[in-house]
C-alpha cells in the first residue's frame, strides 16, 4: 500500500475515504487504479463499460483540487455532461453558449446566435472578476453569470467545446488544478472541430457591403480583394468543381498577404458606433452582425492557422486548407465559393495551452498502444490498462476466414454486394433463432443499398432517412420494431446502446479508410508519409472496439460481432487490449460463426 504523497498532499487512503465518500465500495479494478494517484499527476486510462471510470475520475479530481480549487470534468456532449451531474450533484454543470438565452434580444434567441462582443453596450453583461453587471441592478447574462459561478466552483464538468475556449480565455488567469476528460479518444477531433473555418465569398460580399455603408471603406476594399483572390485560388485548384485538393504554398501566401492588412479593431470600433449612431441596427441586422463578429474575431486564427499551413525550416505544417464550389441549380442562385482553414496537429496545442500539470484521461477504447494517443492529442502519461469485469465468454470476435477482402485494390467485382447478401443470410438465421442485428456499413450508398436488399430477402429493416433520424430509427428499434437495424459507421458505430438483448448480432461490413480526395487524408499523408497507416489502423481498431461494445452493456449482455472483410485480420487480434483477445474467433467459416454465435447466445 503506497503512503507517499504527490503534490496534492493526499494519501492512498486519503483518495480512498473521497471514493468511499461518493460511492459503497471500490471493486478491484478500481482500488488497482487509486493506488496511482497518490504518485501520479498524469494518467491515461483505458477502462471497459461497467469499470466505473466516472468514480475513479470524481476521485482524482476531488482529491487534488479540494474545496478551494478549480477541476473540470471534461466531456464530448451535453448527455454526459449530464450524467455527470447527476452522480454526483456538487458538480456544477456548464454548458455552450446554445444552451443560454440572450437577454438583450429579449430570450429571443440563444447567446451563441447574437454579436454579443459587438453589443459593449448590453445592460446584462457581466463582469467575470466580480460577478457584476454592466448597469447596476440588471437582471444578470445567463451564460456569463452561469460562467461567472463556475469560476466560483470547486469542481465543474462540461463539454470538450466550453472547455477549449475556457482554457484559452483571456479573463482566465490560469488553468484548473486537475482536468478529467472523457472519450479521450474522441479529444482530438471535437478541438479539430472547433478550430476549422468556413469562408464563403457569399459572406465576405454582405461584409463588404455592410462595411462601405460604414466608412470602412479600405477594410471593404481588403474584404473584395481577398473574396477575388479566393475565388481565383479555388477554381484553379477545382477546375472540374467539387473539393480541390490541399492548397499550394503559394497560394497560401497571396491570400495571407491580403488577411494581414485588415485591421479587426478598426472593423470593431467603426461598427460599435455605426450601433451608437443608429446606422445599424443591432435587432434587424442580427444575423450579418453575427457572422461579421465570428469573421473579424476569428480573424487572428485564420492568419495563424494560414501560416502553420505553411511549412516552416523547423517544423512541418500544422494546418491545411482546401476549398470547394457549388453551383446552384436554382433559380436565381449563383454559384458559391467556401474556403476552408483547419488547424489540425493539436498535440501542442494540448500540452502547452489545455493540460493542466494534473489531469486523467478516459476511454473504454485505446487499443493496445497508448502512443498513438499521444501522437494524436499531444496527451501523455502513466497508461493504465483495466480487464472487463464482464465474463469474456459472453463475447465473440467473428472474423470469417471465408470472407473477401473489400479494399479498393483487394476486391474482385461483385464482392460487396455479394459480402452484404451474405450478411443479410445471417440476420435472417438469427432471426429464426429470436436473434435481432445491428448492421454497420461506412458509405450511405452502402447503407441504401442493405437496406434494399434487405426487403428482398424478407427482412424488416430499421434505419434513418426519408424524414426519419438516427435517432427515431434507434428508439423504433429498441422498441421492438424490426428484425434488423442499419446505419453507418459514423451515425452507430458509437454512442448507441443495444444492451438486454435488442441486438446480439453485429455485422461490420469493412474498415473505414479515408478516401484518397480526403483533404485530411492528403495532409496525413503529406506530413507522415508511411507511417500514417499506423494511425489510420489505429483509428478503425478504436470503432471496431466502439461497435463490439453496442450490444454489452452490463456483465449479464452477451454479444457477437462478425468482421466482413479479410482486411480486419491483418490488425485486429495484435490491435485488441489484452484481456478481450480470448474473445477473437479466426479460422472460422461464416456459416460456423453464425452457428456458434446463436450458441452463444442461447445458452
Amino acid at each position: 500500500m503506497k503512503n507517499q504523497k504527490n503534490q496534492s498532499g493526499k494519501s492512498y487512503e486519503e483518495f480512498l475515504a473521497i471514493f468511499h465518500g461518493a460511492h459503497k465500495n471500490a471493486r478491484p479494478n478500481q482500488l488497482l487504479v487509486i493506488k496511482e494517484f497518490p504518485d501520479e499527476d498524469k494518467i491515461i486510462l483505458q477502462g471497459p463499460t461497467g469499470t466505473g471510470k466516472t468514480a475513479l475520475v470524481y476521485t482524482f479530481l476531488k482529491g487534488n483540487c479540494g474545496e478551494t480549487g478549480n477541476g473540470f470534468y471534461v466531456c464530448p456532449s451535453k448527455t454526459l455532461v449530464d450524467q455527470v451531474v447527476k452522480l454526483y450533484p456538487e458538480i456544477k454543470p456548464m454548458y455552450g453558449r446554445n444552451e443560454y438565452p440572450c437577454l438583450f434580444y429579449s430570450s429571443e434567441y440563444p447567446a451563441d446566435e447574437v454579436p454579443c462582443s459587438i453589443l459593449k453596450e448590453c445592460p446584462h453583461r457581466v463582469d467575470l472578476k466580480n460577478g457584476e453587471t454592466f448597469s447596476p441592478g440588471a437582471k444578470p447574462c445567463p451564460y456569463l453569470q452561469a460562467k461567472f459561478e463556475s469560476r466560483q466552483a470547486a469542481l465543474v464538468a462540461c463539454t470538450t467545446n466550453y472547455y477549449f475556449f475556457e482554457a484559452l480565455s483571456h479573463s482566465r488567469e490560469k488553468l484548473p488544478d486537475a482536468i478529467g476528460i472523457d472519450e479521450v479518444h474522441e479529444f482530438s477531433n471535437s478541438i479539430r472541430r472547433m478550430l476549422s473555418y468556413h469562408i464563403s465569398d457569399y459572406q465576405l460580399e454582405q461584409f463588404w457591403e455592410l462595411l462601405s455603408s460604414v466608412e470602412c471603406r479600405p477594410e471593404a476594399k481588403s474584404i473584395m480583394t481577398f473574396k477575388e483572390e479566393m475565388v481565383k485560388v479555388i477554381k484553379e485548384h477545382a477546375s472540374n468543381g467539387g473539393r480541390t485538393s490541399l492548397l499550394a504554398d503559394e497560394s497560401l501566401k497571396k491570400l495571407l498577404k491580403i488577411l494581414l492588412k485588415l485591421e479587426r479593431s478598426n472593423i470593431d470600433e467603426k461598427i460599435k458606433k455605426a450601433i451608437i449612431e443608429g446606422k445599424i441596427d443591432p435587432k434587424e441586422d442580427r444575423e450579418l452582425l453575427k457572422e461579421l463578429e465570428v469573421f473579424t474575431k476569428d480573424l487572428n486564427r485564420y492568419i495563424r492557422s494560414l501560416e502553420f499551413a505553411l511549412e516552416a525550416k523547423d517544423r512541418k505544417p500544422l494546418s491545411y486548407v482546401f476549398g470547394y464550389w457549388d453551383k446552384k441549380t436554382e433559380a436565381g442562385k449563383k454559384t458559391e465559393y467556401v474556403l476552408t482553414i483547419q488547424s489540425y496537429r493539436i498535440s501542442g496545442l494540448s500540452s502547452q495551452k489545455l493540460l493542466p500539470e494534473k489531469y486523467i484521461a478516459c476511454s473504454a477504447t485505446i487499443g493496445s498502444n497508448p502512443q498513438m494517443v499521444k501522437m494524436d492529442t499531444g496527451i501523455d502519461g502513466k497508461f493504465i490498462d483495466l480487464v472487463s469485469e464482464f465474463p469474456i465468454e459472453n463475447s465473440a470476435i467473428f472474423m470469417p476466414d471465408d470472407v473477401p477482402d473489400l479494399s479498393v485494390k483487394g476486391s474482385q467485382h461483385n464482392d460487396k454486394n455479394r459480402t452484404l447478401r451474405k450478411i443479410l443470410i445471417g440476420c435472417n438465421l438469427g432471426k429464426e433463432q429470436g436473434i435481432r442485428s445491428l448492421v454497420i456499413v461506412v458509405s450511405e450508398k452502402e447503407r441504401e443499398k442493405i437496406v434494399s436488399f434487405a426487403k428482398e430477402a424478407g427482412l424488416k429493416a430499421i434505419s434513418y432517412g426519408n424524414g426519419i433520424k438516427p435517432k427515431e430509427a434507434i428508439k423504433r428499434f429498441r422498441d421492438g420494431e424490426g428484425d434488423v437495424l442499419i446505419g453507418t459507421e459514423a451515425q452507430y458505430g458509437q454512442g448507441i446502446d443495444l444492451p438486454d438483448g435488442v441486438c446480439g448480432f453485429i455485422f461490420y461490413l469493412r474498415p473505414g479508410y479515408p478516401t484518397p480526395d480526403d483533404p485530411q487524408a492528403q495532409f496525413e499523408e503529406r506530413i507522415y508519409h508511411n507511417a500514417r497507416w499506423a494511425l489510420w489502423t489505429w483509428r478503425v481498431i478504436l470503432k471496431v472496439l466502439q461497435a463490439r461494445g453496442r450490444n454489452q452493456r452490463s456483465a449479464q449482455d452477451k454479444g457477437c460481432i462478425f468482421l466482413m472483410s479479410a482486411q480486419f485480420k491483418r490488425f485486429t487480434y495484435g490491435g485488441l487490449p489484452e484481456w478481450l483477445r480470448p474473445a477473437y474467433v479466426g479460422q472460422i467459416s461464416f456459416d460456423k460463426a453464425i452457428e456458434q454465435g446463436i450458441k452463444l447466445l442461447k445458452k
